[in-house]
């Protein structure tokens, strides 16, 4: 009886010249309602994902940063690709709604970092 092995090793990562450069988006919401993080992640996710398509959600690597949601102030940060960041600023521009509640997206800034996203 023969009998295959698989070796398993672990995958090189990509040096940092091959890997996509990204970009921090602050969004504020601003809504009568407060929402928490998993509410938030899930429609935007869903509602970028409908505008952009799920093959360039993929692509541009859409991340909700969970450590970084301000549940007082209603404030999320966003990771994106910088070849994605126009469309993605796109598509959270035109979202309106989150469970029929009226709501608006203001986008603060846009950085390459997180420190920098802060910045006033």
């Amino acid at each position: 009886m023969n009998k295959f092995q698989i070796k398993e090793d672990k995958l090189k990562s990509l040096i940092p010249t091959l890997r996509q450069k990204k970009r921090f988006i602050r969004i504020i919401v601003k809504s009568n309602k407060k929402f928490d993080f998993d509410t938030l992640a899930n429609s935007i996710n869903s509602q970028i994902m409908y505008y952009v398509g799920a093959i360039d959600f993929g692509k541009a690597g859409i991340r909700l940063l969970k450590d970084k949601f301000d549940y007082k102030n209603q404030e999320i940060i966003l990771r994106v690709g910088t070849k994605f960041k126009d469309k993605t600023v796109g598509s959270i521009a035109l979202i309106t709604k989150i469970e029929n509640n009226d709501i608006n997206l203001e986008i603060k800034r846009i950085s390459g970092t997180l420190k920098g996203v802060y910045k006033e």
